[in-house]
């Protein structure tokens, strides 16, 4: 039902940039402590914005089942903590491969960059690229990802060639999981 399916996207996204906002942390931490804190607290505002919407929402008929499903579905990740952690490493590890996979396309056409840079701003080129606004955040990715490259490093990336390169590799890779899908599915 529709229910479960816009429900099964929101989940995905929330273990989805769980995994991200981690990565995004730790490489900050790591490279530009000063960083860390302004991210962390614009994490902690996007959080406290999503809050109020969820309460605003819950205030709203059309909303109820959903936001009762939710519930529902909160619960379970709570009395079922391993299940929940087996979540967010699974994600953690998939965005860790995804970020490897643009520093091996960049250390193979730029030479000799700081990888710390490369993967920070990647990182949040993802999390921008997870913002609902164009398909697949086609755009939104590639653009802050040549932002994010040049604050960070000041390398100049025309039309973030690097990160579209990168989008097509794990497009590829996704056709594996559809052709098993349909098989299955047959």
């Amino acid at each position: 039902n529709r229910i479960n399916a816009v429900l099964s996207i929101i989940f995905d996204r929330f273990f989805g940039l769980l995994g991200l906002i981690s990565i995004v942390l730790i490489l900050s931490l790591v490279n530009k402590f000063n960083l860390f804190f302004e991210i962390l607290i614009f994490f902690i505002t996007i959080g406290l914005i999503l809050i109020a919407f969820f309460f605003i929402f819950k205030k709203i008929k059309l909303f109820k089942n959903i936001i009762n499903k939710f519930k529902q579905i909160i619960f379970y990740l709570v009395k079922n903590p391993l299940i929940s952690f087996l979540l967010y490493i699974i994600s953690f590890f998939q965005f860790l491969i995804i970020i490897s996979v643009v520093l091996i396309i960049i250390e193979k056409i730029y030479p000799g960059q700081n990888l710390i840079d490369i993967s920070l701003a990647s990182s949040m080129a993802f999390f921008v690229n997870a913002i609902p606004i164009t398909p697949g955040g086609i755009g939104l990715g590639e653009g802050s990802f040549q932002i994010f490259t040049y604050l960070l490093t000041n390398l100049d990336l025309k039309f973030a060639t690097i990160f579209l390169i990168n989008r097509v590799f794990y497009f590829l890779s996704s056709l594996v999981g559809g052709l098993v899908y349909l098989f299955y599915k047959n």
